[in-house]
């Protein structure tokens, strides 16, 4: 029984198409859990504490007044915190689009 002729080429490529889609469709959903929900979190939490900052000790100034507060007083501790997310979030979504790269230079690398 010759396995390789139950399809005919535009059936194999077809499926070869569906195939290569689906995984890039779970990938994709990958990078929305692993990378896009882990920097919408770590954003809404870098507001959180600009507002907790903002009411809790300077009586309910604005955010933004509040970190350049921060700067105008030396607190280098705020400046640290925010500077270390966004290098982690940055150097995770780099690690991210590294690895679609990766995933699709290997799906274009035809298979003998």
């Amino acid at each position: 029984m010759n396995h390789g002729s139950e399809y005919s080429p535009a059936d194999r490529e077809r499926r070869l198409y569906w195939d290569r889609h689906q995984v890039l469709g779970h990938y994709w959903l990958d990078l929305a859990t692993g990378a896009i929900l882990p920097v919408a979190a770590a954003l809404a939490e870098m507001v959180y504490l600009l507002v907790w900052v903002s009411t809790d000790f300077l009586g309910g100034v604005p955010p933004l007044v509040a970190l350049g507060w921060a700067v105008v007083q030396g607190d280098g501790a705020i400046i640290l915190v925010f500077t270390a997310y966004f290098v982690l979030l940055a150097v995770q979504v780099a690690s991210e689009f590294l690895t679609l790269r990766r995933f699709q230079s290997v799906q274009r690398t035809p298979s003998r």
